[in-house]
């Protein structure tokens, strides 16, 4: 990908991809009935930066892998998995799941 005047930034891999499959990764954690369609979305998320010409596809692959070591990290933190389990009983609530 060409860079371009002003450009001070490499397009690998992704931030935006890393967020969006880590955001996924951990609201399908939290509301598994909605799995399939979280991870749609965080998969469209990260390719929407390839669309806008920002990202190639291996940049968004990239993010994947860093979204799934991120969820991972955070998941072995016992304080964030305190506050991961506050927050999964705040959300399903508020989905009227449980």
């Amino acid at each position: 990908m060409p860079k371009r005047p002003g450009d001070d930034y490499h397009s690998y891999p992704s931030g935006h991809a890393t967020f969006g499959y880590l955001c996924a990764i951990l609201l399908a954690q939290m509301v598994p009935e909605k799995r399939d369609a979280l991870f749609a979305r965080g998969r469209e998320f990260g390719m929407n930066r390839v669309v806008d010409g920002v990202h190639y596809p291996g940049d968004v692959e990239a993010g994947r892998i860093d979204g799934t070591l991120v969820a991972a990290a955070l998941m072995a933190n016992p304080d964030f998995q305190r506050d991961f389990a506050d927050a999964k009983v705040e959300v399903r609530a508020a989905l009227k799941l449980d």
